[in-house]
Protein backbone atom coordinates (compact mmCIF):
# COMPACT_ATOMS: atom_id res chain seq x y z
CA UNK A 1 0.00 0.00 0.00
CA UNK A 2 0.69 3.84 -0.11
CA UNK A 3 1.98 5.64 3.03
CA UNK A 4 3.20 9.21 3.74
CA UNK A 5 6.52 8.34 5.68
CA UNK A 6 8.60 11.10 8.03
CA UNK A 7 12.08 10.47 7.57
CA UNK A 8 13.21 13.20 9.37
CA UNK A 9 12.32 16.21 11.66
CA UNK A 10 12.26 19.53 9.39
CA UNK A 11 10.87 20.99 6.69
CA UNK A 12 7.99 19.56 4.28
CA UNK A 13 10.51 17.85 2.35
CA UNK A 14 11.41 15.65 4.97
CA UNK A 15 7.70 13.93 3.79
CA UNK A 16 7.56 11.43 1.44
CA UNK A 17 5.33 8.55 -0.36
CA UNK A 18 6.60 5.11 0.33
CA UNK A 19 5.14 1.82 -0.44
CA UNK A 20 5.28 -0.63 2.48
CA UNK A 21 3.42 -3.65 3.55
CA UNK A 22 -0.24 -3.58 5.05
CA UNK A 23 -0.33 -4.78 8.84
CA UNK A 24 -1.72 -8.21 9.08
CA UNK A 25 -4.81 -7.76 11.22
CA UNK A 26 -4.99 -9.24 14.75
CA UNK A 27 -8.20 -10.97 16.44
CA UNK A 28 -9.00 -7.71 17.73
CA UNK A 29 -8.46 -4.91 15.02
CA UNK A 30 -9.96 -3.35 12.12
CA UNK A 31 -8.51 -2.53 8.48
CA UNK A 32 -10.05 0.97 7.14
CA UNK A 33 -9.60 1.91 3.68
CA UNK A 34 -9.25 5.57 4.28
CA UNK A 35 -11.29 8.16 2.46
CA UNK A 36 -10.05 11.45 3.55
CA UNK A 37 -8.24 12.92 6.90
CA UNK A 38 -6.71 16.01 7.92
CA UNK A 39 -3.33 18.56 7.86
CA UNK A 40 -3.73 20.45 11.28
CA UNK A 41 -1.17 22.67 13.16
CA UNK A 42 -0.34 19.75 15.22
CA UNK A 43 0.88 18.12 12.33
CA UNK A 44 3.20 20.52 11.72
CA UNK A 45 4.51 20.44 15.09
CA UNK A 46 4.96 17.19 14.98
CA UNK A 47 7.15 16.85 11.65
CA UNK A 48 9.10 19.79 13.08
CA UNK A 49 9.43 17.94 16.23
CA UNK A 50 8.74 21.34 18.21
CA UNK A 51 7.43 21.79 21.02
CA UNK A 52 10.45 18.98 21.98
CA UNK A 53 7.82 17.29 24.46
CA UNK A 54 5.91 15.89 20.96
CA UNK A 55 8.97 14.00 20.31
CA UNK A 56 8.22 11.22 23.24
CA UNK A 57 5.52 10.41 20.78
CA UNK A 58 6.93 10.33 17.43
CA UNK A 59 10.25 9.79 18.35
CA UNK A 60 13.44 11.61 20.28
CA UNK A 61 16.17 11.65 17.41
CA UNK A 62 14.11 10.30 14.53
CA UNK A 63 10.47 10.19 13.31
CA UNK A 64 8.93 6.52 13.80
CA UNK A 65 5.45 6.43 12.59
CA UNK A 66 3.19 6.85 9.59
CA UNK A 67 1.59 10.57 9.98
CA UNK A 68 -2.01 11.39 11.08
CA UNK A 69 -4.04 11.03 13.43
CA UNK A 70 -7.54 11.81 12.23
CA UNK A 71 -9.72 8.90 10.68
CA UNK A 72 -12.88 9.26 7.90
CA UNK A 73 -12.63 5.68 6.18
CA UNK A 74 -14.76 2.21 5.36
CA UNK A 75 -13.93 -1.09 7.05
CA UNK A 76 -12.69 -3.18 4.12
CA UNK A 77 -11.63 -6.95 7.21
CA UNK A 78 -12.57 -7.13 11.05
CA UNK A 79 -10.71 -9.48 13.18
CA UNK A 80 -12.23 -12.36 15.04
CA UNK A 81 -13.24 -10.92 18.27
CA UNK A 82 -14.41 -7.02 16.83
CA UNK A 83 -17.88 -6.51 17.82
CA UNK A 84 -18.33 -3.01 17.23
CA UNK A 85 -18.08 -2.75 13.68
CA UNK A 86 -18.11 -5.13 10.49
CA UNK A 87 -17.03 -5.25 6.70
CA UNK A 88 -18.75 -2.22 5.00
CA UNK A 89 -18.68 0.77 7.62
CA UNK A 90 -18.40 3.84 7.36
CA UNK A 91 -16.20 5.12 10.38
CA UNK A 92 -14.41 8.55 11.67
CA UNK A 93 -12.59 9.50 14.61
CA UNK A 94 -8.91 9.22 16.12
CA UNK A 95 -5.96 7.33 16.19
CA UNK A 96 -5.04 8.92 19.31
CA UNK A 97 -0.93 8.81 19.29
CA UNK A 98 -0.88 5.72 17.16
CA UNK A 99 -1.06 8.13 13.85
CA UNK A 100 -1.10 6.28 10.50
CA UNK A 101 -3.76 7.76 8.85
CA UNK A 102 -2.27 9.01 6.10
CA UNK A 103 -1.98 5.99 4.31
CA UNK A 104 -4.55 3.72 1.97
CA UNK A 105 -5.06 1.21 4.71
CA UNK A 106 -5.02 2.03 8.48
CA UNK A 107 -5.39 -1.00 10.48
CA UNK A 108 -6.09 -0.39 14.33
CA UNK A 109 -7.79 -1.62 17.55
CA UNK A 110 -11.50 -1.13 17.39
CA UNK A 111 -11.92 0.51 20.67
CA UNK A 112 -9.77 3.58 19.35
CA UNK A 113 -11.77 6.80 19.31
CA UNK A 114 -14.05 5.72 16.50
CA UNK A 115 -17.59 5.90 15.61
CA UNK A 116 -19.76 5.08 12.48
CA UNK A 117 -20.58 7.86 10.09
CA UNK A 118 -23.92 9.25 9.45
CA UNK A 119 -25.93 8.58 6.30
CA UNK A 120 -26.23 12.29 5.21
CA UNK A 121 -22.39 12.76 6.25
CA UNK A 122 -19.55 12.84 3.89
CA UNK A 123 -15.96 11.62 4.73
CA UNK A 124 -14.63 15.16 4.06
CA UNK A 125 -16.62 15.93 6.74
CA UNK A 126 -16.15 13.74 9.00
CA UNK A 127 -12.49 14.00 9.11
CA UNK A 128 -13.16 17.70 9.47
CA UNK A 129 -15.50 17.25 12.82
CA UNK A 130 -12.92 14.59 13.92
CA UNK A 131 -10.13 17.48 14.14
CA UNK A 132 -11.97 20.61 14.51
CA UNK A 133 -15.25 19.63 16.54
CA UNK A 134 -13.01 17.20 18.73
CA UNK A 135 -11.16 20.57 19.51
CA UNK A 136 -13.49 22.78 20.15
CA UNK A 137 -16.62 20.85 21.86
CA UNK A 138 -14.14 20.46 25.26
CA UNK A 139 -13.03 23.68 25.59
CA UNK A 140 -16.21 25.38 25.09
CA UNK A 141 -18.64 22.83 26.73
CA UNK A 142 -16.61 21.05 28.70
CA UNK A 143 -14.11 23.44 30.10
CA UNK A 144 -16.17 26.29 31.04
CA UNK A 145 -19.81 26.89 31.99
CA UNK A 146 -21.23 29.08 28.97
CA UNK A 147 -23.77 31.55 29.83
CA UNK A 148 -26.12 32.72 26.93
CA UNK A 149 -25.71 36.39 26.51
CA UNK A 150 -22.15 36.65 27.20
CA UNK A 151 -19.42 37.69 25.35
CA UNK A 152 -16.92 35.09 23.66
CA UNK A 153 -13.72 36.26 22.06
CA UNK A 154 -12.12 33.81 19.51
CA UNK A 155 -8.27 34.83 18.27
CA UNK A 156 -8.27 33.02 14.57
CA UNK A 157 -12.19 32.35 14.04
CA UNK A 158 -11.41 31.82 10.40
CA UNK A 159 -9.79 28.92 10.70
CA UNK A 160 -11.08 25.29 10.81
CA UNK A 161 -11.07 24.89 14.91
CA UNK A 162 -12.36 29.15 15.12
CA UNK A 163 -14.99 28.53 12.79
CA UNK A 164 -16.75 25.14 14.77
CA UNK A 165 -16.12 27.13 17.95
CA UNK A 166 -18.14 30.13 16.22
CA UNK A 167 -21.32 28.01 15.42
CA UNK A 168 -21.03 26.49 18.71
CA UNK A 169 -20.94 29.38 20.78
CA UNK A 170 -23.79 30.98 18.78
CA UNK A 171 -26.18 27.38 19.30
CA UNK A 172 -25.90 28.21 23.13
CA UNK A 173 -26.86 31.90 22.91
CA UNK A 174 -23.32 33.71 22.96
CA UNK A 175 -22.32 37.07 21.77
CA UNK A 176 -19.58 36.11 19.69
CA UNK A 177 -16.50 38.65 18.70
CA UNK A 178 -14.32 36.82 16.09
CA UNK A 179 -10.58 38.44 15.43
CA UNK A 180 -8.99 37.55 11.97
CA UNK A 181 -7.98 39.53 8.59
CA UNK A 182 -9.78 41.40 6.22
CA UNK A 183 -10.37 39.02 3.84
CA UNK A 184 -12.65 36.70 6.08
CA UNK A 185 -14.88 39.22 7.38
CA UNK A 186 -18.07 38.56 5.19
CA UNK A 187 -17.49 35.10 5.38
CA UNK A 188 -17.46 34.98 9.57
CA UNK A 189 -20.48 37.14 9.49
CA UNK A 190 -22.17 35.11 7.32
CA UNK A 191 -21.57 32.24 9.54
CA UNK A 192 -23.08 33.88 12.60
CA UNK A 193 -20.01 36.17 13.98
CA UNK A 194 -22.24 39.29 15.69
CA UNK A 195 -18.89 41.24 15.49
CA UNK A 196 -15.06 41.22 14.16
CA UNK A 197 -12.22 42.78 14.83
CA UNK A 198 -9.43 42.88 11.94
CA UNK A 199 -6.11 42.22 13.51
CA UNK A 200 -4.54 44.66 11.39
CA UNK A 201 -6.27 47.24 12.92
CA UNK A 202 -6.84 46.55 16.50
CA UNK A 203 -5.51 44.92 19.00
CA UNK A 204 -8.21 42.56 20.76
CA UNK A 205 -6.31 43.08 24.19
CA UNK A 206 -6.52 46.65 24.13
CA UNK A 207 -10.61 46.68 25.05
CA UNK A 208 -10.14 46.36 29.50
CA UNK A 209 -12.93 44.13 30.79
CA UNK A 210 -14.48 43.47 27.54
CA UNK A 211 -15.24 39.19 27.31
CA UNK A 212 -16.50 37.08 29.43
CA UNK A 213 -14.37 34.04 27.83
CA UNK A 214 -11.47 34.59 25.45
CA UNK A 215 -10.57 31.18 23.08
CA UNK A 216 -7.23 31.27 20.94
CA UNK A 217 -7.30 29.22 18.66
CA UNK A 218 -4.25 30.31 17.26
CA UNK A 219 -2.02 30.68 20.23
CA UNK A 220 -0.63 34.43 19.43
CA UNK A 221 -1.22 35.30 23.63
CA UNK A 222 -0.94 34.13 26.80
CA UNK A 223 -2.75 34.49 29.83
CA UNK A 224 -1.03 37.79 31.47
CA UNK A 225 -1.34 39.61 28.32
CA UNK A 226 -4.90 38.98 27.72
CA UNK A 227 -6.23 39.02 31.61
CA UNK A 228 -6.89 42.71 31.55
CA UNK A 229 -9.26 42.27 28.92
CA UNK A 230 -11.32 39.71 31.13
CA UNK A 231 -14.61 40.49 33.16
CA UNK A 232 -13.94 39.05 36.50
CA UNK A 233 -14.86 35.22 36.60
CA UNK A 234 -13.59 35.45 32.91
CA UNK A 235 -11.68 32.38 30.95
CA UNK A 236 -8.92 32.13 29.09
CA UNK A 237 -8.77 29.07 26.60
CA UNK A 238 -5.89 28.22 24.55
CA UNK A 239 -4.90 25.42 21.97
CA UNK A 240 -1.18 26.25 22.27
CA UNK A 241 0.18 25.95 26.01
CA UNK A 242 2.00 28.54 26.97
CA UNK A 243 4.04 28.67 31.36
CA UNK A 244 1.79 32.01 31.99
CA UNK A 245 -1.70 29.69 30.92
CA UNK A 246 -0.47 26.67 32.84
CA UNK A 247 0.68 28.19 36.19
CA UNK A 248 -3.04 30.66 35.82
CA UNK A 249 -4.34 26.96 35.40
CA UNK A 250 -3.36 25.93 38.77
CA UNK A 251 -3.32 28.55 41.07
CA UNK A 252 -6.91 31.36 40.44
CA UNK A 253 -9.59 30.66 41.92
CA UNK A 254 -12.95 30.18 40.12
CA UNK A 255 -13.92 33.65 41.21
CA UNK A 256 -11.47 35.29 39.71
CA UNK A 257 -10.20 35.30 36.32
CA UNK A 258 -8.41 32.20 34.61
CA UNK A 259 -6.25 30.52 31.49
CA UNK A 260 -7.08 26.98 31.04
CA UNK A 261 -4.78 24.45 28.47
CA UNK A 262 -6.44 21.53 27.18
CA UNK A 263 -4.20 18.50 25.33
CA UNK A 264 -7.74 17.70 23.94
CA UNK A 265 -6.08 15.27 21.75
CA UNK A 266 -4.99 13.31 24.94
CA UNK A 267 -7.85 12.86 26.44
CA UNK A 268 -9.36 9.52 27.31
CA UNK A 269 -11.23 7.21 24.30
CA UNK A 270 -14.61 7.32 26.70
CA UNK A 271 -13.97 11.20 26.45
CA UNK A 272 -13.80 11.10 23.14
CA UNK A 273 -16.64 8.99 22.22
CA UNK A 274 -18.86 11.48 23.47
CA UNK A 275 -17.11 13.93 22.09
CA UNK A 276 -17.71 12.38 18.61
CA UNK A 277 -21.68 11.41 19.60
CA UNK A 278 -22.55 14.85 20.23
CA UNK A 279 -20.49 16.38 16.99
CA UNK A 280 -22.97 14.20 15.36
CA UNK A 281 -26.38 15.69 16.82
CA UNK A 282 -25.10 19.07 16.46
CA UNK A 283 -23.91 18.36 13.33
CA UNK A 284 -27.21 16.92 12.42
CA UNK A 285 -29.36 19.41 13.88
CA UNK A 286 -27.46 21.57 11.54
CA UNK A 287 -25.56 23.33 13.99
CA UNK A 288 -22.22 22.48 12.82
CA UNK A 289 -21.06 22.66 9.23
CA UNK A 290 -17.30 22.20 8.82
CA UNK A 291 -15.71 24.53 6.39
CA UNK A 292 -13.23 23.61 4.14
CA UNK A 293 -10.43 25.70 2.63
CA UNK A 294 -9.02 23.03 0.30
CA UNK A 295 -7.98 19.55 -0.92
CA UNK A 296 -4.99 17.62 -1.64
CA UNK A 297 -4.41 14.24 -2.89
CA UNK A 298 -2.03 11.97 -0.93
CA UNK A 299 0.93 12.81 -3.40
CA UNK A 300 0.78 16.33 -3.00
CA UNK A 301 0.86 15.66 0.89
CA UNK A 302 3.93 18.66 1.09
CA UNK A 303 2.04 21.31 -0.43
CA UNK A 304 -0.72 20.45 1.88
CA UNK A 305 1.48 21.03 4.68
CA UNK A 306 2.74 24.38 3.29
CA UNK A 307 -0.71 25.90 3.10
CA UNK A 308 -1.53 25.00 7.03
CA UNK A 309 1.77 26.29 7.91
CA UNK A 310 1.24 29.94 6.16
CA UNK A 311 -1.28 30.08 9.18
CA UNK A 312 -4.21 31.56 7.05
CA UNK A 313 -5.89 29.04 6.28
CA UNK A 314 -9.87 29.15 5.85
CA UNK A 315 -10.95 25.93 7.12
CA UNK A 316 -10.05 22.35 6.89
CA UNK A 317 -7.38 21.48 4.87
CA UNK A 318 -8.36 17.76 3.77
CA UNK A 319 -6.18 15.09 2.46
CA UNK A 320 -8.29 12.77 -0.42
CA UNK A 321 -7.19 9.13 0.06
CA UNK A 322 -8.09 7.28 -3.40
Amino acid sequence: MKAVKCSAYGTSSVLNIVTTERKQVKHNEIAIQMKATTVTPVDIAFRLGQPFISRFFSGLSKPKYIPGDIVAGQVIEVGSDVKRFKVGDRVFGHTGTSFGALAEVLVTDENQALIQIPEAMTFEEAASLAYSGMTAKPFLLDEVTLEKGKILLINGISGSIGSSALQIAKSKGLYVIGVCGPDNVDRMIDLGADEIINYKEEDFTSRPGAYDYIFDVVGKSDFKKVKSSLRLGGSYMTTVPSLNSVIAGMTTKNKDKHGKFVATGLRKVDMKMKDLKDLISFYNQGILKPQIDSRYLMEEIREAHNKVETGHTKGHVIIQIQ
